[in-house]
């Protein structure tokens, strides 16, 4: 009997340090890689095996993330994933929002003033050089001012 207990014991030990080290370290690395393909980042990840929706799935883990989207958002939120099923997120809600920067002050006025009055400067020194301009002679004026 106490056989029994010792190999009981063992294969307790030995199945958690699987789930908790090397199953851990894929479910880490997949949800990583789902939200660095969506621009997010990971803050951390806790295993949680009582999430919300942990009834009935034998083969799904859960875990609680808290991570930044790609606006820089902080969320938190229950995730269930496994090896054939993929990422899934539940009850995810944004915790921190992200710091808008202040958009900057354009003095539209002054620009507009100053784009005028350019405008019509460089107007009045075309019309200058219009002036100037010696009107050219027409073509049946210059066939009657022509000899044989």
């Amino acid at each position: 009997m106490p056989g029994l207990f010792v190999l009981f014991t063992v294969l307790i030990v030995v199945s958690t340090v699987y789930r908790l080290f090397i199953v851990g370290g894929i479910d880490r690395d997949r949800i990583k890689k789902y939200l660095v393909e969506s621009g997010g980042r990971v803050l951390q990840t806790d295993w949680s095996p009582l999430s919300p929706g942990w009834f009935g799935n034998r083969g799904s883990r859960m875990y609680l993330i808290r991570y930044l989207d790609k606006d820089g958002n902080e969320h938190l939120t229950h995730c269930k994933t496994s090896m054939w099923t993929g990422v899934y997120f539940s009850q995810d809600r944004i915790i921190t929002n992200a710091e808008k920067p202040a958009l900057p002050v354009v003095h539209y006025e002054n620009a507009l003033e100053t784009e005028n009055r350019r405008l019509r400067e460089e107007v009045e020194q075309l019309q200058r050089q219009l002036v100037s301009i010696q009107p050219l002679p027409s073509p049946a004026s210059v066939n009657e001012n022509e000899q044989p």
